[in-house]
């Protein structure tokens, strides 16, 4: 059982001990919890859980896990719970993986790492949120295998980048950040955050892949079959 600092809602920390009750976050072992009496208010309370929020049924490195594959990946949904199995023995519904992966988390959210290796690398993906459209930042250590920092925006745009970057790495060593083809992310990488740029290497095959289908396209000097060709492999 956790020992935390214990702290009622009405702001006294003047309490006794009332009882416990067992929580099963799923992934988990079972485990009991303390109820605590405020003797200001007298109202009941419950410490939480470090590695769960309140409330919540999942852990906190599940729905991460989720939101990691599901950013560097085109995992499907059920590919997504068939991870989940693997790693945690639990099986979440298509529905709350979609919530997990959608959710705004408006506000920088970084995760409480013991140590960063300063190798990391930088993606961002389109989602919904409420009928709107927003960007997902993510910033993963790639020594490390965890995410650094994630957060929902309004735009992509350099600003909004740079923001992120250096508000995620103000206080950890900067070595190398892969990043995709876009041009300004050099320029963020080594003139703000000091540090060496890596290109993707599957996005910058991917433009360049794109750029000589247009190509061949568009040139005269290919038939129909070998445009066709070049489309399909």
């Amino acid at each position: 059982m956790e020992d935390p600092a214990l702290r009622c809602e009405c702001g006294s920390e003047r309490a006794n001990k009332h009882g416990t009750y067992d929580r099963n976050p799923h992934g988990r072992e079972p485990v009991r919890v303390q109820r605590y009496r405020c003797l200001t208010c007298g109202g009941t309370f419950s410490p939480s859980l470090s590695y769960i929020k309140d409330d919540y049924w999942y852990p906190d490195e599940i729905r991460r896990l989720v939101r990691v594959v599901n950013a560097f990946t085109d995992a499907s949904l059920e590919r997504l719970q068939d991870i989940c199995t693997v790693h945690f023995a639990v099986r979440p519904s298509d529905q709350q993986i979609r919530n997990w992966i959608t959710e705004d988390t408006g506000e920088i959210v970084e995760n409480d790492l013991p140590i960063c290796s300063g190798i990391y690398t930088y993606d961002e993906q389109y989602l919904w949120v409420d009928g709107k459209r927003k960007y997902r930042f993510l910033l993963y250590d790639d020594l490390m295998g965890a995410p650094v920092a994630e957060q929902a925006v309004d735009d992509c745009s350099k600003a909004t980048v740079r923001e992120f970057l250096t508000a995620a790495l103000d206080d950890k060593p900067v070595f190398v950040v892969t990043t995709d083809g876009r041009s300004e992310y050099a320029e963020i990488v080594e003139d703000d955050l000091g540090a060496f740029h890596h290109r993707c290497h599957f996005h910058f095959l991917k433009n360049g892949e794109k750029k000589l289908r247009n190509k061949v396209f568009q040139s005269v000097r290919y038939s129909n079959a070998e445009k066709l060709h070049a489309a399909i492999v």
